[in-house]
C-alpha cells in the first residue's frame, strides 16, 4: 500500500493546476492546429477534474482514495 501525506497530495495538486493553465495558455498559441487546441482543452479539463477530486479529499480530511481500473 502507498501512503501520500497531506502536503504531498497539496502539492501534487498545486502542480496539476498549474500544468492546467500552462495548457490552457497554449491553446491560444496561433502557430497550433485546431486539433493540436482540442487535445490541449480536453488534457487541461481533465488534469483541473483530478486536481479538483483530490483538493476535495484533502479538504475532507478522507483517509482513502479508491482506485478504479
Amino acid at each position: 500500500m502507498q501512503t501520500f501525506t497531506k502536503n504531498e497530495l497539496t502539492w501534487v495538486v498545486g502542480e496539476l493546476d498549474k500544468l492546467a493553465c500552462q495548457y490552457r495558455q497554449e491553446m491560444n498559441n496561433p502557430e497550433i492546429t485546431k486539433i493540436e487546441a482540442g487535445l490541449l482543452k480536453l488534457r487541461s479539463e481533465q488534469l483541473a477534474g483530478i486536481s479538483d477530486r483530490l483538493s476535495a479529499a484533502v479538504k475532507n480530511g478522507d483517509k482513502r482514495i479508491k482506485i478504479e481500473y
